[in-house]
């Protein structure tokens, strides 16, 4: 049953749903790729930076709590940041460095 809820989930909220509203998708989708998150974990680190609380996030997406840790201790790996706040600090670094090329590509 767990896993029906979660593709009904996956299907509702896409990676690129879940782009904060201060972000472009295409800076989104970069940053995301930067990081190499898989959509779930896209997902995950969408809903975070609107300021979801890991309850809501867990339930949203059809996961339990422990799933729901193991998937923000992947996605800190690999952002190289120990906890929530260095996350958002990290994705808005990489969001801005993203734009930044795009408004003056290197010559």
């Amino acid at each position: 049953m767990l896993g029906h809820k979660t593709e009904e989930c996956k299907a509702r909220i896409t990676p690129a749903d879940a782009c904060p509203p201060s972000l472009s998708a295409d800076t989104w989708a970069a940053t995301m790729k930067a990081l190499r998150l898989s959509p779930q974990q896209a997902r995950i680190a969408g809903l975070l930076l609107r300021a979801w609380e890991n309850k809501a996030i867990a339930s949203e997406l059809g996961l339990s709590l422990p799933t729901l840790r193991t998937y923000l201790d992947r996605i800190y790996r690999r952002a190289k940041v120990s906890n929530r706040v260095g996350l958002v600090v990290r994705l808005f670094v990489l969001a801005l460095d993203h734009e930044r090329r795009q408004r003056c590509p290197p010559s």
